[in-house]
Order: structure tokens, then C-alpha cells, then sequence
């Protein structure tokens, strides 16, 4: 449904127009991102333009489909459009990403990092430094399990890790653009393929993990699985440090969490969150991210994921994903694993708190990626919020009404200013429910409207512009 909204939108949007790509972006944010569109290859294709911006380009295939797509930086305005023209001339600067294989390791370099991947250890994650903040290390001292699997497989070989044991892994792009490289191996007899892929000038780092069960497999504790009782305290199912985990241990000290939640961010007060009693649950969701940072909060690496699940984290064990269990569950029902397991996951380095590295804002460009569609884009701009850290969390037709609900989701100022390039005469502040707060001052501002919008951090606030569609 949502799919089909889109394209329709996008089809309004677009005008028809020869070698074009019109690129929109239905968030609040301005952005510059790397986007991948369908083309059929033509190697007389060196660059997209866009005024007199010209930026090169990178030819790759779609691991799904099979299809060639085409990759570029696009620059796109808030709930906006950019058209880029196909360009046959060559780019001043083509130096960027690049990946190599050397001394048994696999190096991916960008602008911003060095990440050296070990097949020896199961294709661990072994060095991971941050270019731009005085070569800073992020791998822990003597941990050679970043980024790999373990977990208690305790009817096929007890606790198993993919850092035991050699793994394949394989250049699949290399830039300049993007990097990609696939860790092929097996953990208890299983096969597994993980992607991690780094862009130039993009501090997040996108990894994929696929696990190709080919027989229910338990994992986790074996605590009474054969004799289950509902009435009893303590259940296998309860106990994450037996699931199988993706394993993360970063070199931060004195480590703090915070984690996302609807319409909030909140801090861990726990030590740790394992437990195996249910008079014992601790807080162990992931909704989309959580952070570790130091005591001070000087560097913190985030980690996010687009299941809801749960994490690991303590005093003494490294920040974790969970990403199985099969066993005996709630009422006492067989968790089988029936297919495969597949997991979108990415890690974001940064500097300072979570509200000075942006992970919400990071957080909607992942929900909503940048779209395209063939032809040109029949606007620039719908509207400009002043503030960063305000998301817009939805725009609605309502008769001849436009409702748009708009989150602080981290600006320390509660007050923002939006323009939209269009005439509106008559603003509402809404309740929930529809019912009138107030009505809302508006300006005549270049060609357009502005208004204000206060709300404290985590506010909601739903604004109806009056008479706006014909």
C-alpha cells in the first residue's frame, strides 16, 4: 500500500524529460546522501549534473536482481526535489573509496575510515579507525570478535563463535563511491553471509546479516526445555547471554547506554540487562537504536537496527545484538527457527552526546531513504523547518485541509520557524483528536508563509493548514 502511494506521488511529481532522475526527499532535513537507481548501463555515462554541479558516478549491480543501477551523491532539499542530468564528461576528482586484499586482511578505506576486516577470525571487524579525530581506534585492545556471531548451540557443539574459524570474504564494489564486501562462513554447521559497506563521505558504516538455517537448530540455554513449567520463575527463554549475539566490543570506557523509544529517548540506569527470572526483566528493547558512549561522553558509537528486539550490555560484556533464539518460549510453545534469518544493522562512530551526533536525524533518513524517479522533479521545495532536530512525522490530506505532524525529536530550542512557498491564509494548532488549541500567526515570507512552532523535546504538534488543497 505504502509502496503504491509512493509511486503515485512521485508520477504526480514528475515531468517527463530525457537522461533525467528526479530526486525527492520527504523529510524535514536537508540532505546529501549516496542513491542507487535502475539504468540500464551505458558507460558513456561518467557523471550526473545539476546545474553546475558535476558529480561522478558508479556503476554496480543489484544483488537481488541482477539489475545494473547506477550510484551518486544527490544533494536534495527538505520535503523537496533535485533533478540530475545524465553527463558524458569526466569529473575533476574521481579519488575515493577504494578496498584491497594484503597481508591476509581486507582493508575498506574512505574519507573518513580505515576498516580492516580478518578472515582468519571469522571476518571480525579488527581495526576500525576514524580518520578525522586523530586516527581513533575503535576496536577494543585484544577483542578479535567485532562483528561476529556466538551463541550456545547446546545440541550441535555447545558455545560456538564465527571468530573461531576461517571465513571467505570477497570485494563485491569498490568505489569510488561505495565499498561493499560479503564474509561468507557457517557457525554450527549453518551458512552465513554478512555485507558491510562503507561510502565515501557518509559516517554511518551499513552492514546485512543472512543466516541460512537448514534445520531447526536450538540456540540459547537449555534449561529445561524438556520439562517446562509455566508457573516456574526461571525460563531459558529469558536468559540472552545463550542467544546467538552479534557481538561489538568497542573501545569506550566507563560505558553509558541510551536508546530510543516512540516519541522519546531515554538513558539505561542498569549495570547490565541479563536476567533469567521473570521477577528479574530489565529493559532490554531495541526499538531502532541504542548509543555506548564513554562516562564523559566525549565518543560514542550507536548501533542500530531495523528489527525491534532486544540488546546485551555490561560491566563486563561488550554491547550486542540479539539476533536468535529457538526454543522453548512464551507458554511454553517451540520457537523453531523455519527460515532464514536476515537483519539490517548499522554502526555510527561519532563524537559527543546523542543529541550532538543527531541519531534521530539519522534514524528518519534511514526510515526513509531518498526515492527516484525517471524524468525531472516539478518542484524544489514544499517547506523548510529552521531548526535541525524537528522531524516531520506525517503529512495528511483532510479534505481541502493539509494536516502536518511535526517532533522535536532532539533540537535543544523548542521554538522553530517553517516556511512553506505557497499562500496560506488560516493556521490551526490541533489536539489529537482534532479539536482547536489556537490559531497560529502567520507571515508573508518569499513568496510563501512562515509560522512558528513551539514544543518542548519529545513534543508532538499537529498543524492544519486550512484550505490549502483545490
Amino acid at each position: 500500500i505504502c509502496d503504491s502511494i509512493s509511486t503515485a506521488a512521485r508520477k504526480a511529481l514528475t515531468i517527463a524529460a530525457s537522461n533525467s532522475i528526479a530526486v525527492f526527499n520527504t523529510t524535514a532535513i536537508d540532505r546529501q546522501e549516496l542513491i542507487s537507481v535502475s539504468a540500464e548501463e551505458d558507460t558513456k555515462v561518467l557523471a550526473v549534473q545539476s546545474g553546475k554541479k558535476l558529480l561522478p558516478v558508479q556503476w554496480t549491480t543489484n544483488e537481488k536482481n541482477g539489475k545494473k543501477e547506477l550510484l551518486f551523491k544527490a544533494a536534495v532539499p527538505a520535503a523537496g526535489a533535485q533533478t540530475w542530468q545524465f553527463s558524458n564528461r569526466r569529473p575533476a576528482n574521481l579519488n575515493g573509496a577504494s578496498a584491497v586484499q594484503r597481508d591476509g586482511v581486507v582493508v575498506l578505506e574512505t574519507d573518513l575510515y580505515r576498516l580492516t576486516i580478518d578472515p582468519k577470525a571469522g571476518g571480525a571487524i579488527s581495526s576500525l579507525i576514524s580518520k578525522q579525530w586523530q586516527q581513533k581506534e575503535w576496536i577494543a585492545e585484544g577483542a578479535s570478535s567485532f562483528n561476529t556471531l556466538q551463541g550456545n548451540f547446546y545440541n550441535d557443539g555447545g558455545q560456538l563463535s564465527t571468530a573461531s574459524q576461517p571465513a571467505t570474504v570477497t570485494i563485491i564494489e569498490n568505489g569510488p563511491l561505495r565499498i561493499k564486501v560479503k564474509i561468507s562462513g557457517t557457525i554450527a554447521g549453518q551458512a552465513f553471509h554478512q555485507t558491510i559497506t562503507l561510502m565515501q563521505g557518509e559516517p554511518r558504516i551499513d552492514c546485512a546479516l543472512k543466516i541460512h538455517w537448514q534445520k531447526n537448530i536450538a540456540i540459547g540455554s537449555n534449561y529445561k526445555q524438556q520439562d517446562y513449567k509455566a508457573e516456574e520463575y526461571r525460563k531459558a527463554f529469558y536468559d540472552d547471554s545463550q542467544k546467538l549475539l552479534l557481538s561489538f566490543p568497542v573501545n569506550l570506557s566507563s560505558q553509558t547506554i541510551h536508546k530510543n523509544a516512540p516519541f522519546d529517548v531515554t538513558a539505561s540506569r542498569l549495570d547490565h540487562t541479563f536476567f533469567n527470572r521473570w521477577d528479574s526483566i530489565r529493559n532490554n528493547v531495541i526499538l531502532h537504536w541504542i548509543d555506548i558512549a564513554d562516562e564523559k561522553e566525549k565518543y560514542g558509537m550507536a548501533l542500530f537496527t531495523d528489527h525491534t528486539g532486544a540488546y546485551v550490555h555490561g560491566n563486563n560484556h561488550p554491547p550486542g545484538l540479539v539476533v536468535q533464539y529457538s526454543g522453548r518460549g512464551l507458554w511454553g510453545r517451540d520457537y523453531t527457527v523455519g527460515g532464514p534469518t536476515s537483519i539490517n544493522y548499522s554502526l555510527l562512530p561519532h563524537k559527543g552526546s546523542w543529541e550532538q551526533a543527531q541519531l534521530e536525524v539519522e534514524r528518519v533518513k534511514l526510515a526513509e531513504p531518498l526515492l527516484a524517479s525517471a524524468g525531472a522533479a516539478a518542484l524544489k521545495r514544499f517547506l523548510h523547518v529552521s531548526k535541525p532536530g524537528w522531524e516531520l512525522s506525517s503529512m495528511t490530506i483532510h479534505g481541502k485541509d493539509l494536516l502536518m505532524r511535526f517532533y522535536n525529536a532532539a533540537a535543544s530550542d523548542s521554538t522553530a520557524a517553517v516556511y512553506l512557498p505557497v499562500p496560506v491564509k488560516h493556521v490551526t494548532l490541533e489536539n489529537l483528536d482534532g479539536s482547536v488549541l489556537k490559531t497560529i500567526q502567520t507571515k508573508n515570507a518569499k513568496n510563501g508563509t512562515s509560522f512558528t512552532v513551539t514544543a518542548p523535546r519529545f513534543g508532538i504538534r499537529t498543524i492544519r493548514l486550512h484550505n490549502l488543497v483545490k
